[in-house]
């Protein structure tokens, strides 16, 4: 008997990550309704400094499918930022606005 991994909670932020946009210059918008949903941030702490592997990418991910569960289906982005911090080699931290677009 053979026992299957559940996909359980991680398979659905993917899904919610893989469902938004990622804006990252206001003009982006310029022209298209869309409604403020907040802020929203992803993180990522590194333990070893590698500099080819910043954390960036997975702080973007962690940041989109947390506005994919506000129901959001685009993020302009603020920054994203690699830190040293406490516990962390490096940290890294991407903020935006989670957005709605309106399709008109």
């Amino acid at each position: 008997m053979r026992l299957k991994k559940s996909a359980g909670k991680k398979a659905k932020s993917t899904s919610a990550a893989s469902r938004v946009k990622l804006y990252l210059h206001p003009e982006e918008l310029l022209g298209k309704p869309f409604r403020d949903l907040g802020v929203v941030l992803g993180q990522n702490c590194r333990e070893a400094a590698n500099p080819a592997q910043s954390g960036i990418p997975a702080a973007r991910k962690q940041m989109l499918s947390r506005a994919g569960k506000l129901k959001a289906d685009a993020v302009l982005l603020h920054q994203c930022a690699v830190n040293p911090a406490q516990g962390c080699k490096q940290l890294a931290v991407c903020e935006g606005t989670a957005i709605k677009v309106d399709d008109v």
